[in-house]
């Protein structure tokens, strides 16, 4: 997000847009008329054209590209294609070459919000955080339930917009008069706005400060797993606990408290270091709150020789867990097959990289292209990004046996894609036992038997499981393969949706969280796309091309700028 100091806003333009009626000069006006031909006028930097005819009227989609294709600035002369409309238009410029700036007029006149060309930008004057705050409220709206109801976080970078009058320099050190008052702050913005649906670090404080009236006040299947943090006996109380560490489990979040949005800040500008980030502090999440960076370096065949959570010498979860974790190198990918034959295939280094337990981040282009042009290559990075479910699974229709397909309601985990699929749960295989308070502790059941009956034959001080992480899969995998039941084809994973087709949860006769009283059921959530492909809207789209021309205009002499896009998937 830019701060423009000039309309005192949030937007996604990286200059300020002048003010309305404020304009450096008397503007020139210049009538469009039809034509069948576009015609090219030769301009100097600064200068404005005389007269202009108009091509083929412009359609909608054209008007958008325009809008986030940056101008050229580096010679003296450009070409320049007149507007494509039969409108006026009116074009406003200064003393100051660099100052000059065009207001391009709506396909309707009198109807919408002008575009603005400010040296090499072009950008929207209402193209802000209000924007995204009404498209974000709409979605939150509907798809307010339970089926639908998946958290989701942004992350702000915040930068400051360059002055119209000097776009392509980077601005200097904004006064605190000059940057958002309290009303203006992003804790501001998002609390009167999301109040039920953020989830806040003052939230997250009073939840850790006594358990039993919070996340281990409600049914015990949506509790999180108190292996993976400190619990802190409370003094003087009937075994209550505390913690300094914990998370609450996304059940808690989204079923119990519907809390479903998070908000934090990324990197801060220099030029924005007085902005009231304190006053941000109870709403919005510190730099990197969802992100624990590690460098991970690939070996032959695409495998990670360094930076693996995964140990196989050593089932410690003290050792070994890492939340949040990411990658800060990701491997540069070349994925040269078209969208028809690259969907389902399975990339080896993100594949490897999840399930080393850690989250693989996209932030290139794939193949040279854009998703919006081919998004086979982008599928394909998903898809190998899923720990849990073989490509295509769960599907009823197995090759196993020409059972009913409503007997197709058990996970197995496959032994040799480390995947897991659908079988007939009256089938005969052995079963996964997890170490109680032991997270990556794996056992195999001695005898192999129906789905229904494995839970009798876990071992003692285990309990018939489901892997929750890629890291918990890993582990998994590796205990069978190291136990005398390494040629089994596949195991039971405590997983199924006997009672309700689709609804996948823990435990036989457990209940459907989306039918009845939630409350009481037992689940465990597994996205059937671990790897969420946001459309963050043509909003964001204007930021990264305009972020990259501004910051090859200050290659020379100045502080190359950083700009991310990133995704990052919410730990279980």
């Amino acid at each position: 997000m830019y701060w423009d100091r000039n309309s005192r806003g949030w937007t996604f333009c990286p200059v300020e847009i002048p003010a309305a009626g404020v304009y450096p000069v008397t503007p020139t006006t210049t009538s469009a008329t039809s034509s069948n031909v576009n015609q090219t006028t030769s301009l100097r930097a600064g200068e404005l054209p005389t007269s202009t005819t108009s091509g083929p009227r412009t359609t909608l989609q054209q008007r958008k590209d325009k809008a986030v294709e940056p101008r050229a600035t580096t010679s003296s002369t450009s070409s320049t294609t007149t507007p494509n409309i039969t409108s006026t238009l009116t074009a406003f410029t200064s003393t100051s070459a660099n100052s000059s700036y065009i207001v391009l007029p709506t396909p309707q006149p009198g109807v919408g919000e002008p575009l603005y060309q400010v040296g090499p930008y072009t950008c929207s004057r209402n193209l802000g955080l209000s924007t995204l705050i009404s498209i974000l409220a709409n979605f939150l709206d509907t798809t307010d339930n339970t089926l639908e109801a998946y958290l989701y976080y942004f992350t702000f970078n915040l930068h400051l917009a360059a002055s119209y009058q000097d776009p392509t320099t980077i601005p200097n050190v904004a006064n605190i008069d000059q940057l958002p008052n309290p009303s203006g702050l992003l804790s501001s913005i998002f609390s009167s706005e999301f109040s039920l649906y953020l989830y806040t670090p003052m939230l997250l404080v009073q939840q850790r400060q006594n358990l039993n009236t919070s996340w281990l006040g409600i049914t015990e299947s949506q509790q999180p797993a108190t292996s993976y943090f400190t619990l802190d006996p409370i003094p003087y109380t009937n075994n209550d606990f505390s913690t300094p560490d914990g998370w609450p489990s996304q059940s808690f979040l989204e079923i119990d408290k519907q809390r479903r949005l998070l908000v934090s800040l990324g990197s801060i500008d220099d030029n924005m270091q007085n902005y009231n980030i304190s006053g941000d502090s109870g709403i919005i999440w510190r730099n990197n709150a969802f992100e624990n960076s590690r460098s991970v370096i690939l070996g032959t065949n695409d495998r990670v020789t360094s930076g693996c959570l995964f140990d196989p010498s050593t089932a410690s979860i003290q050792a070994q867990n890492t939340s949040w974790a990411t990658t800060i190198d990701p491997p540069e990918l070349a994925l040269d097959s078209t969208s028809t034959t690259i969907n389902n295939i399975t990339i080896p280094a993100i594949a490897n990289i999840t399930a080393c337990g850690i989250s693989p981040l996209l932030n290139q282009t794939l193949s040279n292209t854009t998703a919006d042009i081919d998004p086979g290559p982008y599928v394909a990075f998903v898809h190998s990004s899923i720990w849990s479910w073989a490509n295509g699974q769960p599907d009823s229709a197995s090759e196993d046996d020409d059972s009913d397909d409503e007997d197709m309601r058990c996970a197995l985990l496959d032994t040799t894609s480390g995947h897991w699929r659908v079988a007939n749960c009256d089938l005969t295989y052995h079963g996964a036992c997890r170490t109680i308070h032991a997270p990556y502790h794996w056992r195999i059941t001695t005898l192999p038997g129906h789905y229904r009956y494995v839970n009798a034959t876990c071992p003692a001080g285990t309990t018939f499981a489901t892997p929750r992480t890629a890291l918990e899969n890993a582990y998994l995998l590796n205990a069978l393969r190291t136990s005398s039941f390494a040629s089994e084809t596949a195991i039971w994973l405590n997983f199924n949706s006997i009672e309700v087709d689709a609804c996948w949860v823990v435990g036989v006769g457990t209940t459907c969280p989306y039918q009845g009283n939630v409350s009481t059921t037992q689940t465990v959530t597994v996205p059937a796309v671990s790897g969420v492909i946001i459309l963050v809207l043509a909003a964001l789209m204007v930021v990264v091309k305009c972020g990259a021309n501004r910051r090859n205009s200050r290659r020379t002499g100045t502080r190359e700028g950083g700009m991310e896009w990133e995704y990052e998937g919410l730990p279980a």
